[in-house]
């Protein structure tokens, strides 16, 4: 076909064109709306709803996580909760008035225990802050103060209200690629936050809290190339400066005209080699390093970029000079999904490979591979998910994977095997039989379902059992939360209680939220339970350790609505509404082990 006189777009209906947007990139239809005249003005970026639809979806609606079931076959009537929420609520008329609300207007909000860092900030550091003073002690304020104020409280380190984190540019500005959040997930001691740009950031000082991941078995430890580093350099010194030391510790910096020998521990002037100046820092390679691969979110020290260690230059104590490399090489790979378990995190890589942040000794990324399975490029990854404490992934024509450990990188490696398990009969690419949603619980417990929605599937030490539960609608999702899980049909939403990760199938509760709004999604921290409804309101329930303001319902003072066990905790039995402010609609949540988060489109 003469691409040159447009007849190449005469050939094939609009109908047919749009069909295939679900299959090619954003970029992909940006450059083919500019192949001619007939493709941009099919593909009219001002007035085709059809087309900011489909990038919406692609963008801020990707299932690709355990936050979202899978696309099925009936792709074409697929919305994830954004879409679902944002197209339920005055936000705008067409899918590009929502898109640019979504992209412009949408607010990060966290709240919760403030140590740590693991809020996006601190109490002196964000603007949003409205402190109640330490002068006043928990239960002697005043009957008529007005608490409502207040949204942090020092006494407990507790942010008890929805707040603001810092990020992005200034007001007014128009907001590039990086200041877009597309997704935040939960662990137990941080958020993780990804990016338009396909970044990902991470709050906190630490989100391992210290401990082990899953990562490598048996007490090993990947390497470290920027500790061996720091070895290597220290050793070349000591050799350089005193070549018959066999000494192989950090050798202290020398000023001085005379060095010390080693044989007799008598000061001496040397006799070939006098030290005029102090010698160069041997750390500069490695501070020029750190200065070039530390990024923090825009407009915030308190959240860093987390790199994959595919991304971090390489290099030998050997090369000398600075240390030079190329930067581009950082943001070489982008994400598009991510999903995060206690301690631990996983993400997707826009190029289909999976990479695990899992070990309290680094903050790199490593590449999870799977020997004797399918490449990804050839069967895809579908879906990731994070358990309490170990991995599941969907790879299509292949199944459910799950791995609670994998091999110890080393020595010029950037890829771990995985120590993995497939679980039998989820391999079906279509027909009743077809996974369409899994949840993770810990020790390597998944519930999921199929396309029938009839039957619940408990897989466990390598066997799986099937469940029949009380619900006689079709189950279309799955949510797993601390002591419960949810199972919603296609107008519900039902718990069932758990014991040791067994579902308990008498224990069947029907979650209800007023009659003119419904349930679309549930997200679950240690204790504590975050529902999301079409409307684009927030919800909590479950119990404040220590009253740490997880549930973002403010500061507790004998309400109505929860009680106290003992003198910390405090217990909320059911589905409180947390003030997001007027107008405002939430289109993401998050809960971790003691903090919340949530995505807010506001109109202010």
């Amino acid at each position: 076909m003469n691409q040159g006189n447009g007849k190449i777009g005469s050939q094939l209906p609009p109908d047919v064109i749009l069909e295939t947007l679900p299959y090619l990139t954003v970029d992909d239809i940006k450059n083919l709306s500019l192949t001619n005249k007939y493709y941009h003005k099919l593909l009219d970026y001002q007035n085709s709803d059809t087309l900011w639809k489909e990038l919406y979806h692609k963008v801020y609606g990707s299932p690709l996580t355990n936050h979202e079931p899978f696309q099925c076959k009936e792709g074409s009537t697929f919305r994830s909760c954004s879409e679902n929420i944002i197209n339920s609520s005055n936000l705008g008329n067409t899918w590009l008035e929502r898109y640019k609300l979504r992209s412009e207007k949408t607010k990060l909000f966290t709240w919760g225990s403030i140590k740590q860092g693991r809020l996006g900030y601190t109490a002196s550091s964000n603007p949003y802050i409205r402190s109640r003073g330490n002068e006043r002690m928990r239960g002697a304020w005043r009957v008529d103060e007005d608490l409502s104020q207040f949204n942090y409280y020092p006494l407990r380190l507790a942010v008890c209200l929805p707040t603001q984190v810092p990020w992005g540019n200034e007001i007014g500005n128009i907001p590039n690629d990086d200041d877009i959040i597309t997704s935040v997930s939960a662990g137990g001691f941080s958020f993780q936050i990804l990016t338009k740009s396909g970044k990902i950031f991470s709050t906190g000082t630490s989100f391992t809290g210290g401990l082990r991941g899953p990562g490598p078995s048996d007490g090993q430890s990947d390497y470290n190339q920027f500790r061996d580093l720091t070895r290597l350099l220290e050793l070349s010194f000591t050799q350089l400066s005193n070549p018959g030391s066999t000494h192989h510790g950090p050798t202290p910096i020398n000023t001085h005209r005379t060095i010390t020998s080693i044989e007799n521990n008598q000061t001496q002037t040397p006799t070939n080699t006098t030290i005029e100046e102090p010698h160069a820092d041997i750390y500069q390679n490695l501070e020029q390093l750190g200065q070039a691969i530390n990024e923090n979110a825009p407009g915030n020290d308190h959240i860093s970029r987390m790199y994959p260690r595919d991304s971090l230059p390489s290099s030998s104590a050997t090369s000398g000079g600075p240390f030079v490399f190329n930067k581009e090489l950082l943001n070489k790979i982008k994400f598009c999904a991510l999903t995060s378990g206690r301690s631990h995190f996983l993400a997707l890589s826009t190029e289909g490979n999976v990479y695990v942040w899992d070990s309290p000794e680094s903050n790199d990324g490593i590449r999870v591979t799977f020997p004797n399975l399918p490449e990804f490029s050839v069967d895809p990854i579908l879906k990731i998910g994070c358990g309490w404490n170990f991995n599941c992934i969907f790879q299509y024509n292949v199944g459910l994977i799950v791995w609670r450990h994998r091999e110890a990188l080393k020595s010029g490696e950037t890829s771990s095997n995985a120590i993995y398990d497939v679980i039998p009969g989820t391999y079906a690419t279509n027909g009743e039989s077809k996974i369409i949603d899994f949840t993770c619980l810990s020790d390597c417990v998944v519930f999921y379902i199929d396309q029938s929605g009839e039957y619940l599937y408990r897989y466990f030490n390598k066997s799986v059992e099937k469940l029949q539960t009380p619900i006689k609608q079709k189950i279309i999702k799955l949510v797993s939360c601390f002591n419960s899980i949810i199972l919603f049909t296609e107008n519900h939403c039902y718990s069932f209680k758990l014991k040791d990760n067994k579902i308990q199938l008498d224990s069947i509760k029907e979650l209800k939220i007023g009659e003119d709004d419904e349930i679309v999604s549930l997200s679950s921290g240690d204790y504590h339970t975050l529902i999301l409804t079409k409307k684009g309101q927030i919800y909590a329930l479950g119990s404040e350790s220590q009253l740490c303001g997880c549930l973002g319902l403010g500061m507790y003072e004998n309400e109505s609505w929860g009680h106290l066990e003992g003198h910390n905790n405090l217990i909320v039995e059911t589905p409180q509404i947390i003030n997001i402010g007027e107008g405002n609609i939430c289109i993401g949540i998050a809960a971790g082990g003691w903090q919340s988060s949530a995505l807010i489109i506001s109109k202010s």
